[in-house]
């Protein structure tokens, strides 16, 4: 799966993508997961409207 280049924050910004030549929309509140190599999980962001937005953590950094 492809779609356009990283917002510099690690997010793409994107409100499609591109699986071999079928273009897939992005339904809203998808989540993106970060997986740690421990393999523990994390919700890295949540799109909506038409951008992905940073899940931000209890300390309050942007994870």
């Amino acid at each position: 799966m492809t779609s356009r280049p990283s917002s510099g924050a690690g997010i793409i910004a994107a409100d499609n993508a591109l699986a071999g030549n079928r273009h897939i929309d992005i339904p809203q509140g998808a989540e993106m997961w970060r997986i740690e190599p421990d393999g523990g999980q994390e919700l890295a962001a949540v799109f909506r409207g038409h951008d992905w937005h940073a899940v931000v953590s209890a300390s309050g950094a942007v994870q």
